[in-house]
């Protein structure tokens, strides 16, 4: 059941360990907030259920019992964060829709806003704890259109529409003052219409605060960025493009750019020192300020970094020197999203792909 009378359940799309997405039929349209006075509500949704943890249950007495329990523990407060910064970059897409006051926002961020999955409606099923995002249907995402199984791998002027949309959804989110904290391909996603959405802000958190420190177990362990790796608590939206550089790798090679050989912090840095070199005081001047180099960790080996014309020959020099110049060793360095919109790799040729035609499996633009 989807725990609402204005939704019904058409089929479970997929669980994870916080939450369970079901495709539903909208019953009563006048429950979501539409993108414009001009566009029709949709006909399906996606519901995303957040609890504290999903599990099965082997009878109904174990199942209410939890209920009652996660009643009485109230609403997951990661599942409110969620929600809440949902719904305040929704009011912004909302501000700076088609039909909005033209002096809203400026550049890049107009075409940004239309980048970030928008929060439909939101609300709490009757006996449970759990909040229910109801959010745009997303076919398919980046992961998708990477794999080797997919027949139709992205040529360069798909990748440079996906990159370029990429950065202006980032710059809307950073603009706003959030950063993402988990911006892999799985959470690239694309709409019916064939629009890249980013998607799954469960981990997101605002940056608005100076100082104010955010935990580093965030981030999946391939796109974490070397500061959180070695324990820096104060960190920024740079954190966000040092991910935003491995997808743009990942595009680039049509693999992963820096797989860890282990599950471990080290292991991941060990990947990441193999190719970019140590860091050393030229490279990352306060890097042994880090917390976990101020304790001691040590890494052995003071080979160069290795030769990225090599891993990507073929891609263009304009495309190597955007990603160079997003993921220096220190964050300080890094390109922001607003930045790289500006870098020629956007402007030459080949020219951008247009939106109807990137390859994007299971996306049908009519």
């Amino acid at each position: 059941m989807s725990g609402s009378p204005n939704y019904e359940v058409v089929r479970e799309l997929g669980r994870g360990t916080y939450g369970i997405v079901t495709l539903c039929k909208v019953v009563n349209p006048s429950a979501l907030v539409a993108s414009s006075s001009a566009s029709p509500p949709p006909a399906t949704v996606a519901v995303k259920r957040i609890g504290r943890v999903v599990t099965s249950f082997s009878s109904a007495g174990e199942r209410a019992a939890a209920l009652a329990k996660a009643a009485t523990a109230g609403v997951s407060v990661s599942a409110l964060r969620e929600v809440k910064l949902l719904r305040e970059l929704r009011l912004q897409q909302l501000l700076h829709a088609p039909g909005a006051p033209a002096d809203r926002l400026q550049g890049d961020l107009l075409h940004g806003s239309q980048h970030v999955l928008p929060l439909l409606d939101c609300y709490i099923p009757p006996g449970t704890s759990d909040v229910c995002a109801v959010l745009e249907v997303c076919p398919s995402d980046l992961q998708r259109a990477l794999s080797p199984d997919n027949p139709s791998p992205l040529p360069s002027a798909a990748v440079k529409r996906v990159m370029r949309d990429l950065c202006a959804g980032v710059a809307f989110v950073h603009g706003r003052g959030v950063v993402h904290r988990d911006l892999k391909p799985d959470n690239v996603l694309f709409n019916e219409e064939g629009i890249m959405r980013l998607g799954d802000f469960g981990l997101a958190r605002t940056v608005a605060a100076p100082n104010k420190p955010m935990s580093v177990e965030a981030v999946t362990l391939w796109y974490k960025p070397p500061e959180m790796l070695l324990g820096e608590f104060l960190y920024s939206p740079a954190a966000d493009m040092w991910s935003v550089g491995c997808i743009f790798a990942e595009m680039l090679l049509r693999r992963p750019f820096l797989p860890a050989p282990g599950p471990a912090d080290t292991d991941q840095l060990t990947k990441i020192f193999q190719t970019f070199g140590v860091p050393t005081k030229d490279n990352w001047p306060t890097y042994d300020l880090l917390p976990l180099v101020a304790r001691g960790v040590k890494w052995s080996g003071s080979a160069p970094p290795s030769p990225w014309e090599a891993q990507f020959e073929g891609c263009g020099d304009d495309a190597l020197d955007l990603l160079k110049k997003i993921m220096p060793l220190d964050p300080q360095l890094r390109l922001s999203a607003d930045e790289c919109l500006l870098h020629p790799y956007f402007s030459n040729e080949p020219f951008m792909a247009k939106r109807q035609d990137l390859p994007i499996p299971g996306v049908k633009i009519k």
